[in-house]
Protein backbone atom coordinates (compact mmCIF):
# COMPACT_ATOMS: atom_id res chain seq x y z
CA UNK A 1 0.00 0.00 0.00
CA UNK A 2 2.40 2.32 0.94
CA UNK A 3 4.29 1.65 -2.25
CA UNK A 4 1.85 2.31 -4.30
CA UNK A 5 1.17 5.49 -2.65
CA UNK A 6 4.23 6.55 -3.15
CA UNK A 7 4.28 5.48 -6.82
CA UNK A 8 1.08 7.96 -6.98
CA UNK A 9 2.86 10.69 -5.47
CA UNK A 10 6.29 10.07 -8.14
CA UNK A 11 4.28 10.16 -10.81
CA UNK A 12 1.71 12.66 -9.79
CA UNK A 13 5.32 15.17 -9.72
CA UNK A 14 6.39 13.84 -12.85
CA UNK A 15 2.99 15.01 -15.19
CA UNK A 16 3.38 18.08 -12.72
CA UNK A 17 6.64 19.10 -14.34
CA UNK A 18 5.70 17.83 -18.23
CA UNK A 19 2.76 19.87 -17.96
CA UNK A 20 5.16 22.84 -16.84
CA UNK A 21 7.37 21.94 -19.16
CA UNK A 22 4.95 22.25 -21.74
CA UNK A 23 2.92 24.68 -20.87
CA UNK A 24 6.55 27.02 -20.92
CA UNK A 25 7.23 25.52 -24.79
CA UNK A 26 3.31 27.01 -25.27
CA UNK A 27 4.45 30.29 -23.88
CA UNK A 28 7.87 30.80 -25.35
CA UNK A 29 5.90 29.86 -29.15
CA UNK A 30 3.21 32.41 -28.51
CA UNK A 31 5.52 34.98 -27.56
CA UNK A 32 7.29 34.84 -31.12
CA UNK A 33 5.30 34.04 -33.50
CA UNK A 34 3.26 37.44 -32.30
CA UNK A 35 4.02 39.94 -34.99
CA UNK A 36 4.96 43.03 -32.85
CA UNK A 37 4.95 46.16 -34.70
CA UNK A 38 6.20 49.26 -33.78
CA UNK A 39 4.17 52.19 -35.36
CA UNK A 40 7.47 54.95 -36.41
CA UNK A 41 5.00 57.80 -37.84
CA UNK A 42 1.12 58.19 -38.92
CA UNK A 43 -0.88 60.78 -40.88
CA UNK A 44 -4.94 61.36 -40.86
CA UNK A 45 -5.88 62.52 -44.26
CA UNK A 46 -9.95 62.94 -43.87
CA UNK A 47 -11.76 63.93 -47.08
CA UNK A 48 -15.60 64.26 -47.67
CA UNK A 49 -16.53 60.23 -48.36
CA UNK A 50 -13.17 58.49 -47.06
CA UNK A 51 -10.38 58.57 -44.35
CA UNK A 52 -6.91 57.46 -44.94
CA UNK A 53 -4.47 56.23 -42.26
CA UNK A 54 -1.26 56.44 -43.77
CA UNK A 55 1.56 54.72 -40.88
CA UNK A 56 5.66 53.64 -41.59
CA UNK A 57 5.63 50.68 -39.34
CA UNK A 58 9.01 48.76 -38.24
CA UNK A 59 8.06 44.56 -37.48
CA UNK A 60 9.90 43.05 -35.44
CA UNK A 61 12.04 41.23 -38.05
CA UNK A 62 12.97 45.02 -38.53
CA UNK A 63 11.28 45.14 -42.15
CA UNK A 64 9.20 48.46 -42.37
CA UNK A 65 6.42 48.76 -44.06
CA UNK A 66 3.71 51.61 -45.72
CA UNK A 67 0.57 50.80 -44.30
CA UNK A 68 -2.52 52.08 -45.84
CA UNK A 69 -6.21 51.94 -44.21
CA UNK A 70 -9.08 53.40 -46.15
CA UNK A 71 -12.18 53.86 -44.59
CA UNK A 72 -14.81 54.81 -46.99
CA UNK A 73 -17.89 56.77 -45.11
CA UNK A 74 -21.37 55.82 -46.78
CA UNK A 75 -24.99 56.65 -45.05
CA UNK A 76 -25.06 52.36 -44.57
CA UNK A 77 -21.90 51.09 -43.15
CA UNK A 78 -18.32 51.68 -43.49
CA UNK A 79 -15.82 49.93 -45.68
CA UNK A 80 -12.55 49.21 -44.85
CA UNK A 81 -9.45 49.01 -47.00
CA UNK A 82 -6.24 47.76 -46.08
CA UNK A 83 -2.88 47.68 -47.75
CA UNK A 84 0.59 47.42 -46.70
CA UNK A 85 3.60 48.08 -48.81
CA UNK A 86 6.83 47.03 -48.08
CA UNK A 87 9.12 49.85 -48.08
CA UNK A 88 12.04 48.56 -51.17
CA UNK A 89 9.19 48.84 -53.51
CA UNK A 90 8.06 52.38 -52.98
CA UNK A 91 9.49 54.61 -55.33
CA UNK A 92 8.52 52.15 -58.21
CA UNK A 93 4.84 52.77 -56.65
CA UNK A 94 5.22 56.29 -56.48
CA UNK A 95 6.50 56.31 -59.59
CA UNK A 96 3.72 55.17 -61.41
CA UNK A 97 0.75 57.00 -59.31
CA UNK A 98 2.26 60.11 -60.67
CA UNK A 99 2.58 59.15 -64.01
CA UNK A 100 -1.41 57.91 -63.66
CA UNK A 101 -2.10 61.58 -62.44
CA UNK A 102 -0.51 63.09 -64.83
CA UNK A 103 -2.50 61.06 -67.46
CA UNK A 104 -5.76 61.61 -65.36
CA UNK A 105 -5.29 65.60 -65.58
CA UNK A 106 -4.76 64.95 -69.39
CA UNK A 107 -7.62 63.55 -70.05
CA UNK A 108 -10.02 65.24 -67.68
CA UNK A 109 -8.44 68.72 -68.24
CA UNK A 110 -8.48 69.63 -64.79
CA UNK A 111 -5.70 70.80 -62.65
CA UNK A 112 -4.66 68.98 -59.11
CA UNK A 113 -6.69 70.59 -56.28
CA UNK A 114 -6.59 69.48 -52.69
CA UNK A 115 -8.84 70.12 -49.58
CA UNK A 116 -6.88 73.31 -48.53
CA UNK A 117 -4.65 74.97 -50.77
CA UNK A 118 -1.02 75.37 -49.86
CA UNK A 119 -1.63 78.54 -49.43
CA UNK A 120 -4.91 78.81 -46.94
CA UNK A 121 -3.09 75.93 -44.90
CA UNK A 122 -0.55 78.57 -44.42
CA UNK A 123 -2.76 81.08 -43.48
CA UNK A 124 -4.26 78.39 -41.30
CA UNK A 125 -1.26 77.54 -39.48
CA UNK A 126 -0.18 81.44 -39.01
CA UNK A 127 -3.63 82.27 -37.46
CA UNK A 128 -3.19 78.97 -35.03
CA UNK A 129 0.21 80.25 -34.05
CA UNK A 130 -1.19 83.63 -33.39
CA UNK A 131 -3.46 81.96 -30.99
CA UNK A 132 -6.73 80.83 -32.54
CA UNK A 133 -8.33 78.18 -31.19
CA UNK A 134 -9.42 75.47 -33.31
CA UNK A 135 -12.62 75.64 -33.18
CA UNK A 136 -12.16 79.49 -34.39
CA UNK A 137 -10.51 77.91 -37.58
CA UNK A 138 -12.94 75.99 -38.01
CA UNK A 139 -15.70 78.99 -38.48
CA UNK A 140 -13.06 80.88 -40.11
CA UNK A 141 -12.12 78.01 -42.94
CA UNK A 142 -15.62 76.80 -43.08
CA UNK A 143 -14.29 73.05 -42.07
CA UNK A 144 -14.44 71.07 -39.13
CA UNK A 145 -12.15 71.50 -36.06
CA UNK A 146 -11.20 67.73 -36.71
CA UNK A 147 -9.82 68.34 -40.01
CA UNK A 148 -8.07 71.74 -38.82
CA UNK A 149 -6.23 69.87 -36.46
CA UNK A 150 -5.56 67.14 -38.61
CA UNK A 151 -4.20 69.56 -40.83
CA UNK A 152 -2.08 71.35 -38.03
CA UNK A 153 -0.89 67.80 -37.41
CA UNK A 154 -0.25 67.00 -40.78
CA UNK A 155 2.61 69.76 -40.81
CA UNK A 156 4.26 68.37 -37.98
CA UNK A 157 2.91 71.11 -35.21
CA UNK A 158 1.95 70.08 -31.92
CA UNK A 159 -1.74 70.70 -31.13
CA UNK A 160 -2.63 72.20 -27.85
CA UNK A 161 -5.27 74.15 -26.30
CA UNK A 162 -4.99 77.89 -26.50
CA UNK A 163 -6.47 78.63 -23.27
CA UNK A 164 -4.45 80.06 -20.13
CA UNK A 165 -4.81 77.73 -17.40
CA UNK A 166 -6.92 79.05 -14.33
CA UNK A 167 -5.52 79.52 -11.37
CA UNK A 168 -6.65 78.05 -8.22
CA UNK A 169 -6.12 81.67 -5.68
CA UNK A 170 -8.94 84.01 -5.97
CA UNK A 171 -7.04 87.47 -6.04
CA UNK A 172 -8.82 89.89 -3.79
CA UNK A 173 -7.07 93.58 -3.89
CA UNK A 174 -7.19 95.02 -0.60
CA UNK A 175 -6.50 99.22 -0.46
CA UNK A 176 -3.99 100.33 1.78
CA UNK A 177 -5.32 102.34 4.49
Amino acid sequence: MVFLFSLLQFLKIKMLNLCLEISKYYIWYKVNTIIMEEIINSVLLEYEKSTFVIELVRYKTDTQYVRIEQVIHTQKENTTNKLRINASILTDIITVLENYQKELWKLSNLQPQSYFSKERKDEMIKRYFKGISIPDLALQFDSTPQIIEQVILNQNIEVIENKLPKSNKSRRYFRKK
